[in-house]
């Protein structure tokens, strides 16, 4: 968990060493009053919609839960299993949250939406290339879940290229993270099938 919050802490520093090296204030990356976002918050609200929409169905029935549980030991076994590790992963989804939006929606949007400024397409290649190395940096949860990021990561990247406001982000993300952290040793203690049984030896 920590080494993967220096890892994330280090890339958002280079980022912000980039932006300096620029010349670019740092307002740039979404880290002053942007835009007014009432406009755009129907954005987050779609975003959040579908993420609880995509929960419930994970969680719907005693079968999808065992089913959620078996994939998340599989392909993310370093989701928490009990409280201690859980204080640990607050850590970590606190980094994901501040320095990932950093990285991917306040550096590498404007970057991009700048070297791309003589075409038209450049909004949809600022907002469209960042959400799928997002997705793609998550394929080891598989592939219905690195879509699902990536299609994710591309709402934010919209949301941020019409506020420049990188607060909501930060918040959504590291509450998106922190619901994972919070469920997982809930779910894995659930599933029956995920749990070790008790040696007779066993006091």
């Amino acid at each position: 968990y920590w080494l993967n919050s220096a890892t994330m802490a280090v890339l958002a520093g280079l980022a912000l060493l980039a932006t300096w090296a620029r010349g670019d204030a740092c307002s740039v990356l979404g880290l002053a009053p942007g835009r007014s976002a009432g406009g755009s918050l129907w954005i987050l609200g779609l975003l959040i919609a579908l993420y609880l929409l995509d929960l419930a169905r994970k969680l719907a029935t005693p079968s999808r839960r065992e089913a959620t549980a078996a994939r998340w030991k599989k392909l993310t076994p370093f989701m928490p299993a009990n409280g201690r590790e859980c204080a640990h992963s607050v850590v970590m989804c606190l980094s994901a949250g501040c320095c990932e939006e950093l990285l991917y929606r306040g550096f590498l949007v404007p970057y991009l939406l700048g070297l791309f400024d003589p075409y038209a397409a450049a909004p949809f290649v600022a907002v469209l290339l960042p959400a799928a190395i997002f997705g793609v940096s998550h394929r080891y949860q598989g592939r219905a879940a690195m879509l699902q990021i990536a299609a994710l990561a591309a709402g934010m990247g919209w949301f941020f290229l019409r506020t420049q406001a990188l607060l909501p982000l930060v918040i959504l993300h590291t509450c998106i993270d922190l619901a994972g952290v919070c469920l997982s040793p809930w779910l894995m203690s659930s599933a029956p099938s995920l749990t070790p049984p008790v040696s007779a030896k066993d006091p």
